[in-house]
């Protein structure tokens, strides 16, 4: 297995407001100073669909702003676990801790972290399922697959007397377009607040110690897929 790609993601209650200050957000994120997600890192800006992204296409990497989300999609260059660590603190530091409290991003819904990477061969799920698959609908190619699941844990929590309907839900993501592609997968982990959050300070465990806990997570279950 090589981990190829991240991202992290926090998803929130829309705000006409976030909307109507995109361009100082931006300009906090870009020109702040020791930033690492600068100019250098993301020099082109794309606005599109209520949204503004931006892009490094050579890196392949994106950093999204909507009215509902942030997210940080990123493209490894050489080792993944130096490069996770390093935009993860920038990420909490520069966005979490500074644009969020700013611009006063609340009401929070959801937290998500995205580990993608590429596998040399099926592993011994995916060839059981393709087995089964192949067997029931013999029209279907040999070298493609996209298959696709998610488990849901319900993660309640009793504040005061109220108890909330918090849950976690993993994605789980095989795709093959052709032969000559490589077979990817990707592990989406996804955490629910219900009702939101008012602060993102709120949360029952802190946005990186969340990703360092599904990092850990995917190592102890997948580490030694091939």
């Amino acid at each position: 297995m090589k981990l190829t790609k991240f991202a992290f993601g926090i998803r929130f209650c829309k705000g006409f407001h976030v909307e109507d200050q995109f361009g100082a957000i931006v300009d906090e994120i870009l020109y702040s100073k020791d930033s690492k997600f600068n100019e250098k890192l993301f020099p082109e800006l794309q606005r599109a669909n209520g949204a503004r992204r931006l892009i490094n296409t050579n890196q392949n990497c994106h950093l999204t702003i909507s009215s509902t989300d942030i997210i940080l999609e990123y493209q490894v260059k050489y080792d993944f676990k130096k490069e996770f660590e390093e935009f993860l603190t920038e990420f909490e530091d520069r966005i979490l801790k500074k644009v969020f409290k700013a611009y006063k991003i609340n009401n929070i819904l959801r937290f998500g972290f995205i580990v993608g990477a590429e596998l040399s061969e099926e592993d011994e799920l995916l060839k059981s399922i393709s087995q089964v698959i192949h067997t029931n609908y013999e029209e279907v190619p040999n070298d493609s697959i996209s298959l696709r699941f998610n488990i849901v844990q319900k993660k309640p929590l009793k504040i005061g007397k109220e108890v909330t309907q918090d849950f976690d839900n993993t994605i789980i993501t095989y795709d093959k377009e052709k032969k000559d592609s490589k077979l990817i997968f990707a592990v989406d982990y996804q955490k629910f607040f219900n009702p939101s959050l008012d602060s993102i300070d709120d949360a029952p465990i802190n946005y990186a110690s969340f990703c360092k806990k599904c990092y850990e997570s995917f190592n102890k279950k997948y580490g030694t897929k091939q």
